[in-house]
């Protein structure tokens, strides 16, 4: 896409810019879901093999931390007891490894915390994609693609009214 967006500034014909949407296909268990409590135990000690259990659950296959953040408390407790960096780094010690691809998901300030939590984290994790708020008339627009599409498929006619 920047590729393009380049090329078009220099005055090159572009085809039709197409949208980069994307699927995540797979059998069931290819992708095992996590959040803080999946991981982060009690007391010292449980962390890592309630951690290490996850990943190895995820081998092979995805491993998303949603709401990765909450790994990482705003302020460390006095009584330093939270484990969710012990957490992270165990996810972190098996990244360069190969057999698991490991998504972690956020809203973009508190991740800020998970980013810089670990000197490492930025040469593992590569990629970021940012999901912009859509505006009331881009989810309009969604509702009526959806609605033309479920039309087209059952038959049944859809009278869309845009309310002002």
């Amino acid at each position: 896409m920047l590729l393009n967006e380049k090329r078009r500034d220099l005055g090159f014909d572009i085809a039709a810019r197409r949208h980069p949407h994307m699927t995540f296909l797979g059998n069931p268990g290819t992708v095992t879901e996590v959040q803080r409590t999946d991981l982060v135990a009690e007391y010292i000690g449980q962390t890592g093999p309630k951690t290490r259990k996850k990943i190895s659950e995820a081998e092979g296959g995805i491993l998303f931390v949603d709401e990765a953040y909450r790994l990482m408390l705003p302020v460390p407790k006095a009584t330093n007891n939270d484990f969710g960096l012990e957490a992270l780094e165990e996810i972190m010690s098996v990244m360069d490894r190969g057999n698991i691809v490991v998504i972690f998901a956020g809203y973009s300030e508190p991740m800020k915390r998970v980013i810089s939590s670990n000197e490492g984290f930025s040469r593992r994790v590569t990629k970021s994609f940012v999901f912009d708020d859509l505006s009331n008339e881009e989810l309009a627009q969604i509702v009526h693609v959806k609605m033309n599409k479920q039309t087209a498929e059952c038959g049944q006619p859809f009278v869309w009214v845009q309310v002002a």
